[in-house]
């Protein structure tokens, strides 16, 4: 199919899902199929998994690959996030900015925290 089956369900990956799938769109409409863009690219094999939960406004859990940080730091990175991402949608400067930065290295921190695959094993029965 057209889908990414080694790809994570999230906010995240559908809004870049999202955008290959809108510029394939227009490729295929100006007769340009051999041109097809992939997700998640070239950059990385595997875009990184990417949770993150509050738990109140000053406590929450962010799961990166399978880092886990509790606690504190992990309500700052949500919080930074929606700003960040309001404001990107909102046509801000800093926003816009930060996350065209931040797609863009986005693929390389899957290569730098380690993913825990497990082996899937056939169920007898």
């Amino acid at each position: 199919g057209y889908g990414c089956a080694r790809c994570g369900k999230s906010a995240y990956l559908a809004e870049n899902t999202a955008c290959v799938a809108a510029k394939n769109m227009v490729r295929v409409i100006k007769g340009r199929q051999q041109d097809l863009l992939r997700f998640p690219g070239t950059a990385a094999r595997r875009l990184p998994t990417m949770e993150s939960v509050s738990l109140g406004r000053w406590d929450g859990v962010l799961i990166l690959n399978n880092l886990v940080v509790p606690g504190v730091a992990s309500a700052l990175v949500k919080g930074f996030i929606k700003y960040s991402k309001m404001d990107d949608l909102h046509g801000g400067l800093v926003g816009r900015v930060l996350w065209v930065i931040l797609d863009t290295v986005s693929p390389y921190i899957g290569r730098l925290v380690p993913v825990y695959e497990p082996e899937l094993k056939p169920q007898n029965g």
